[in-house]
């Protein structure tokens, strides 16, 4: 049988430890991949609970964010409440929802299309917010970050805020959004991925 699609990666990290980085988003958390199909998918390749449960003990394990050429700040949701970029790295690991703020906001924090915005609570989860544009600018200041690339989101999949928030998505799910584009986004449709390079991003559309 064919094993999960993560194994493929897993693999790339292996052969290419130095080049490829694993990030842990909101769907590496048990809850999440119960509800969505890995646990089946795990269980119906192995027959073995186990299997999946060591899965999730490697997904805890994982780094929420990378930091490439002292400015390319990439990770799957959003900042999180801190002061500066080194904080990221005493985030915890081996948690799952709900045991620490900062863990929680970086996987599920969003952003939106719009001059200002500050709202709590986004899709239910209790510590985490949305940003718009003049709250993420003071952010990445703060942080002296140049551009912030995530995931997460795909009816922002795109480039926002004078090319400063780089959203992307690769999952056929996802492949008509944004539907939606005003002055603050410029939406692509599709999949989409970026090539960093000596500290240039670009964003790149797969057919």
């Amino acid at each position: 049988k064919k094993g999960p699609g993560v194994s493929k990666l897993t693999d790339l990290k292996i052969k290419h430890k130095e080049r490829v980085f694993l990030l842990r988003g909101n769907h590496e958390f048990e809850v999440l991949n119960k509800k969505y199909g890995f646990y089946q998918e795990v269980r119906e390749f192995s027959g073995d609970e186990e299997v999946w449960k060591a899965y999730s003990r490697f997904f805890e394990l994982l780094s929420v964010a990378v930091l490439i050429d002292q400015h390319i700040l990439i990770l799957h949701g959003g900042i999180p409440e801190i002061w500066k970029v080194s904080d990221l790295e005493f985030i915890p690991k081996g948690l799952q929802f709900g045991e620490n703020k900062f863990l929680d906001q970086t996987v599920w924090n969003d952003y939106l299309p719009q001059k200002s915005a500050e709202l709590t609570g986004v899709r239910g989860v209790e510590n985490a917010f949305s940003l718009g544009e003049e709250e993420f600018t003071t952010v990445l200041n703060v942080l002296k970050v140049g551009k912030l690339i995530r995931g997460h989101q795909p009816s922002v999949k795109g480039v926002m805020f004078e090319g400063r928030c780089i959203t992307l998505q690769t999952n056929e799910r996802y492949k008509e959004y944004p539907k939606e584009e005003n002055a603050f986004l410029k939406g692509f449709k599709g999949k989409l991925i970026v090539k960093v390079n000596k500290g240039e991003v670009e964003v790149v559309k797969l057919e």
